[in-house]
């Protein structure tokens, strides 16, 4: 083998262990990178449906609470205005 090949190929062997390398990096920094987005997108997803529940949560229970006012407050204006015609 003359010097001329062994250069090429401890070139080619050196081009080789570099595109390796880089391409193991680039995995390393994208495959992170992907797991990182989804666990922000699963957050964002739980912290949305969670925020949708509370506020249908407190709108249940301010109807809830305006129905049962209305409805013990009217009976009891109804009788109080019936006891003051009749005394």
């Amino acid at each position: 083998m003359t010097l001329r090949k062994k250069i090429l190929l401890l070139i080619y062997v050196l081009m080789f262990l570099i595109i390796l390398a880089m391409s193991a990096t680039y995995y390393m920094l994208f495959t992170n990178q992907i797991e990182e987005h989804s666990h922000n997108q699963v957050i964002n997803a739980f912290t949305l449906i969670f925020d949708d529940i509370d506020t249908r949560v407190r709108n249940i229970t301010a109807k809830f609470e305006q129905f049962i006012s209305t409805s013990l407050s009217g009976p009891i204006y109804m009788i109080q205005l019936i006891d003051s015609c009749y005394v």
